[in-house]
């Protein structure tokens, strides 16, 4: 039976209610001072600038959390990765992979674990813990030897 990944509710929430957090505050902005610039205000630059430089920082920030976030897929032939952003999809099967090794990762003093696949001896498709919530089921899913005990 194939494994699908699931993401932790924070890995795609945390980065779109930031961005709602600040468009609401630039919808703000704009609206606490239309007034002034329509009773001959000089900081009309300013007015259309700051929400213009907002949503671009909140633009990045979305893709920056997204680019390396995939759907995961284990069966029986082996792993699909399939990117959120480019839906480029990439097909593993195990008897190509060498195998796995688990590394750990910290960020802001949570720890966390993470698996990547190894193919002719390079690393690939980082898997982190801290991203998928049911990590464990899918790392014990892989029909590969772990490398890295």
């Amino acid at each position: 039976m194939p494994v699908k990944s699931r993401f932790s509710s924070i890995t795609l929430g945390g980065p779109f209610i930031l961005g709602i957090v600040a468009i609401a505050f630039a919808g703000y902005y704009f609206w606490a001072h239309i007034k002034d610039v329509s009773q001959g205000g000089d900081d009309v630059a300013l007015m259309v600038v700051l929400p213009v430089i907002m949503l671009a920082l909140i633009a990045v920030m979305i893709f920056g959390a997204l680019r390396f976030v995939n759907f995961l897929r284990i069966d029986a032939a082996g792993v699909t990765y399939l990117n959120i952003l480019t839906r480029k999809k990439l097909n593993y099967k195990f008897s190509e992979l060498d195998g796995y090794i688990i590394k750990k990762g910290r960020n802001r003093g949570v720890e966390y674990e993470i698996f990547q696949l190894v193919k002719d001896g390079k690393e690939f498709g980082p898997v982190s813990s801290s991203f998928y919530s049911n990590y464990d089921q899918l790392k014990g899913a892989l029909r590969v030897p772990c490398l890295s005990e």
